[in-house]
């Protein structure tokens, strides 16, 4: 018997180990039949889990990024307001304040320091436009609701991922104890049919997928001559 290799999706484990269940079930071995099964269901059910947790968090991820397109946007509107306002305008205050390091420091910033930069923007709008500019209200509003949005995305995130953790954990866990099932398995199957017949419960592996032809039984040696012929 041969289990499937080490680095196999967790679907080619459970083809086989559906395999051995009908084998074991057809041979009337139902209580092996049943324990086999019971590690399979596991075992799928743990990678379902997992499959179901990784598009959760790649959801999150995405939601995350799309907080940032309308931050960058945000800053961009402001930007190109502010640098339009006159031929010389990106040569002279407020414009050389605001965007001391270019626009580049807001919308390039990296993750763990987005929500500090856009601050950052907050207070020199703040600082160097009057009140009553026409682009402050419109950005500060659009900025205040990103960064609240950004930290509840950045939080989404992180509690996907911890859940991302688990299930993996969880995964391992259930293939670790599907192997030692099987192996088990094929241990009772050896002392009760000896190992030439065990190892026709057990489908055979070729490139990390099961195959879906029995393992052949070997061939007995052939019976030794009566002797030499007169």
């Amino acid at each position: 018997m041969q289990l499937p290799p080490e680095n196999s999706a967790a679907r080619v484990r459970v083809k086989f180990g559906r395999y051995v269940q009908a084998k074991l079930k057809r041979a009337q071995l139902g209580e092996l039949a049943q324990t086999v099964r019971a590690a399979t269901d596991r075992l799928k059910q743990a990678a379902r889990d997992d499959e179901d947790q990784e598009e959760a968090e790649t959801m999150a991820r995405a939601d995350r990024d799309g907080v940032d397109d309308i931050g960058d946007e945000a800053v961009q509107n402001v930007r190109n307001q502010l640098a339009g306002r006159s031929v010389r305008a990106m040569r002279e205050e407020p414009y050389t304040i605001i965007f001391a390091e270019g626009v580049d420091h807001y919308i390039a910033a990296p993750l763990d320091e987005v929500d500090g930069r856009l601050g950052l923007l907050t207070a020199r709008l703040e600082r160097n436009l009057p009140a009553d500019d026409p682009a402050l209200a419109p950005t500060l509003a659009a900025i205040a609701q990103v960064r609240t949005d950004w930290k509840k995305a950045v939080d989404e995130l992180a509690t996907e991922r911890t859940k991302g953790t688990l299930t993996g954990d969880a995964l391992a866990s259930a293939t670790e104890a599907w192997e030692r099932q099987l192996e088990k398995t094929y241990g009772a199957l050896i002392e009760r049919f000896g190992r030439r017949r065990a190892e026709r419960f057990f489908p055979r592996t070729r490139r990390g997928e099961v195959v879906d032809e029995p393992t052949p039984t070997p061939a007995a040696p052939p019976a030794p001559a009566d002797g030499p012929m007169d």
